[in-house]
């Protein structure tokens, strides 16, 4: 779980402590407890309790964090997105029927890469609107929009109105990532392991090359799979340079799973070996599908809270529109 997950949980308690006006004989709701850690200046702005200091200090990490994080994911995007644009123009058709295998893996694996650039830009994009919003938050927890410098109450509104959308958009990625991770960890769990466990270390003899796929040859290679188009994207490699490289990764993708389905006559030794390296592998990917299935199941339990989330914005936009003399929203 990320610091900025761990941040939003205790963001979003507190402002369920204050919507639910909870512990309001406490200190948390007194104004003049604020006043000795920051002297605000009046009529709006000395009316900050230290809740309200708390929650904003908050909201202005995930303005900076979120609106970072968004145009990063933009920034990778649209580099990963010219990196695979290069390479898809210099995969040789002419290696389709001497290098089979590997190029029908590379193929898929620049199909997958592509439509991950495509995701990172558009959710990069809604996460910075996000981050941009809170910014409005952060303000009228420090009663900011009650002057109308950045627009007031209105402005508030229309940040919130911008949050929803964008959240819509994040949770949908969300709730296909979620989806995702827990298929795959099955997937490893009832296609994978059981084939090195029936192979005895050879490969070979349990499934053919139609077994491996982009997922599977990446999950099957100790260190995992990271093609050269997903490692150096700066932008100053030539054509040429990409032909070559492209080249270069499908020999090397063919020759490991030549390798992997190679079945051969050794010694007792050698089969004892092969034996140890496939009871090594499954070990390993028992590990790599317990933790894609809990990062799935926590990704859930995040959508849930994400959901919840949505619900209270949504209703501090339709009171404010729909209901007269509603209070502004935290």
């Amino acid at each position: 779980m990320s610091l900025s997950t761990i941040i939003a949980f205790v963001r979003n308690g507190l402002c369920c402590i204050k919507d639910l006006n909870l512990f309001s004989s406490s200190i948390l709701f007194d104004p003049s407890y604020t006043y000795l850690v920051f002297s605000l200046p009046p009529p709006h702005l000395n009316q900050t309790t230290p809740l309200e200091l708390l929650i904003g200090i908050l909201q202005f990490y995930a303005f900076i964090s979120l609106t970072w994080e968004g145009i990063q994911s933009i920034k990778r995007g649209i580099e990963l997105k010219r990196s695979v644009q290069r390479a898809k123009q210099k995969v040789a058709l002419q290696q389709e029927k001497k290098y089979f295998s590997a190029y029908r893996i590379v193929k898929q694996k620049l199909h997958e890469d592509a439509a991950s650039a495509t995701k990172a830009i558009i959710q990069g994009f809604w996460v910075a609107c996000i981050g941009i919003s809170f910014f409005w938050l952060f303000a009228n927890s420090f009663h900011v929009t009650q002057t109308n410098v950045i627009g007031g109450v209105q402005a508030l509104i229309h940040a919130l109105t911008v949050a929803e959308i964008a959240l819509l958009f994040v949770l949908y990625y969300m709730i296909a990532d979620a989806a995702e991770k827990l298929k795959n960890a099955r997937r490893i769990q009832r296609t994978v392991i059981p084939k090195l466990e029936s192979s005895g270390g050879r490969l070979g003899q349990a499934v053919t090359e139609d077994f491996f796929d982009a997922n599977i040859y990446s999950w099957i290679i100790h260190n995992g799979w990271s093609p050269y188009w997903t490692i150096d994207r700066s932008g100053e490699s030539t054509l040429e340079d990409d032909a070559e490289q492209i080249q270069q990764e499908i020999q090397r993708v063919q020759l490991t799973v030549d390798t992997l389905l190679a079945v051969g006559q050794g010694d007792t030794s050698m089969e004892q070996m092969l034996k140890q390296a496939a009871d090594m592998a499954c070990q390993r990917l028992t590990r790599e599908a317990w933790i894609l299935h809990m990062t799935g199941v926590l990704e859930c339990f995040l959508v849930i809270f994400n959901v919840v989330a949505f619900y209270g914005y949504m209703l501090s936009v339709l009171s404010f529109y729909l209901a007269e003399g509603e209070d502004a929203p935290s």
